[in-house]
């Protein structure tokens, strides 16, 4: 009896490593496609507006509407393609 949920346990912690271990590789695929599909001029544009709609909900303490965060996207971007 003892042996069987030791090995019940033993094969529990088994599926959940092999689970584990295909969620993450699947999701460095993913991390990898995505790069493939999106500029450096992008990437960075994203990153810089991103921390600007952060910082501007917080100065304004109120959700931005989608127009502001395109518009911030947008100078973003374009400030970016400027410096490259």
């Amino acid at each position: 009896m003892e042996s069987e949920v030791i090995y019940f346990i033993l094969g529990l912690i088994l599926g959940i490593a092999v689970a584990v271990y295909f969620y993450e590789s699947s999701r460095e695929k993913a991390v990898i496609n995505g790069e493939r599909f999106v500029s450096k001029k992008l990437k960075i544009a994203l990153d810089n507006s991103s921390a600007i709609i952060y910082k501007r909900i917080k100065e304004l303490k109120r959700d931005l509407t989608e127009t502001e965060k395109d518009e911030i996207i947008r100078d973003c971007y374009e400030r970016t393609n400027k410096l490259n």
